[in-house]
């Protein structure tokens, strides 16, 4: 349905601008002619007009608009006693459900598959770290009424999402524009989004393992010291008091 809504807004926000209508004027054009060649798009692409219009939609609009209704599941548990690692972990399956449908059509190619399936690797890891970054700080936000992280991160996850999107544009764009080259993406993009997909795996490490710690601040009063407890130590499998006063939502 997501997919869906993205598309028919694509359609409606093309038709407002010039270059847009030539956007959609050509693709009918390639439609009645029954294919489509890499020269034909090469020669669309040659317009400014239409490159800012696939940013401003590719970069701008799908980011904003995916980053919102990723988090579906963090949604749909909301009025449950949710800890802040439930809510990274609905926000990894989520993002992780996200792309495994977008995985579907995009890796059903034959020429470049191993490409395509290692980019897509990459933007697996992206809807995971964003999703799971928006569902901690939203839970976070319930929890302590400080509404300011889900914020920042929503904006987060908006830029580097965006940024993401906006490589791959340029990246195509100067494949399909230099014909002489054999590499199906120029070189400095691939390292770009490869040092990327890179940070936020790590990420997604580090987070979990931090997580997996039990921070011991999720159980104490506020002001009292606190400790991390290491798996596999006596502290880590000692019982912990988990008395409504300090484990409830507020």
């Amino acid at each position: 349905m997501a997919m869906v809504l993205i598309l028919a807004g694509g359609v409606v926000f093309l038709t407002a601008f010039p270059a847009g209508q030539e956007i959609i004027n050509t693709l009918e054009k390639f439609g009645s002619a029954g294919s489509v060649s890499e020269q034909d798009i090469a020669g669309l692409l040659q317009s400014p007009l239409v490159i800012g219009v696939l940013l401003v939609f590719i970069s701008g609009i799908v980011p904003i608009v995916e980053e919102v209704i990723k988090p579906v599941a963090v949604w749909l548990f909301w009025g449950r006693d949710l800890t802040l690692q439930d809510g990274w972990a609905l926000g990894l399956l989520s993002g992780g459900g996200f792309a495994l449908l977008e995985n579907f059509g995009n890796v059903a190619v034959g020429e470049g598959w191993t490409f395509v399936a290692l980019a897509r690797a990459g933007a697996t890891a992206l809807h995971m770290f964003n999703t799971g970054l928006i569902g901690y700080t939203f839970v976070l936000a319930r929890q302590k009424k400080r509404f300011l992280p889900p914020i920042l991160a929503l904006a987060a996850a908006i830029v580097v999402h965006a940024v993401w999107n906006g490589m791959t544009v340029f990246a195509t764009v100067e494949s399909l524009t230099q014909p002489d080259s054999s590499a199906i993406w120029p070189t400095g993009f691939i390292i770009l989004l490869a040092l990327l997909s890179l940070s936020l795996i790590a990420g997604i490490y580090l987070i979990n393992r931090r997580l997996s710690n039990r921070r011991l601040d999720d159980f104490l009063p506020d002001g009292q010291a606190t400790e991390t407890a290491e798996p596999g130590s006596e502290q880590y499998n000692s019982p912990v008091d988990l008395s409504p006063g300090d484990t409830k939502m507020e």
